[in-house]
């Protein structure tokens, strides 16, 4: 492999251009394959796996007042259901608490 990596390179390049990596990775799965694929943070918000399996919650209006989206969990136990009891700090909600003792900027 390591003396034709180059040339696997290119084959594989060669076959794979032009082709949905979502679409790729479905029709793998469902043929029993494990892949997977690189997702944007925008393909990621809207991606029907993570929709199915509940990662994000949507939080209330913490992000200028609208509501947004976060991540929650990645994994679901059984017995353990996961709960969240409020939202990631703001940027600098928490530094005079964090940092009393020195000038924080703002």
């Amino acid at each position: 492999r390591a003396t034709n990596a180059a040339a696997l390179m290119d084959a594989l390049q060669e076959a794979f251009a032009g082709v949905d990596p979502r679409d790729f990775f479905e029709r793998s799965a469902a043929r029993g394959l494990l892949t997977g694929f690189s997702q944007t943070a925008a393909q990621l918000l809207e991606c029907p796996q993570l929709a199915a399996r509940d990662v994000f919650v949507e939080m209330p209006g913490t992000l200028g007042g609208r509501p947004w989206r976060m991540p929650f969990t990645t994994a679901s136990l059984t017995g353990t259901p996961s709960t969240y009891r409020c939202s990631a700090p703001a940027l600098g909600e928490h530094n005079e608490s964090l940092t009393p003792e020195r000038e924080v900027a703002r």
